[in-house]
């Protein structure tokens, strides 16, 4: 029973993993996305071209 509990344990575990590393470079490319936003809205306003740095 002790090796059941433990096997779901570290399965629970190692899915959270995963899954936290997911959502941290999702998180990421959408707080990317909004500074790329910000410094575009800057670029035309000073007539620079716009950039797609998150996507490189």
């Amino acid at each position: 029973m002790k090796n059941i509990l433990f096997a779901v344990a570290s399965f629970v575990i190692i899915v959270s993993i995963v899954l936290n590393f997911g959502i941290s470079d999702e998180s990421e490319y959408k707080m990317c996305l909004g500074a790329q936003g910000i410094s575009n809205t800057i670029a035309k306003v000073f007539g620079d071209e716009t950039t797609n740095a998150c996507n490189e």
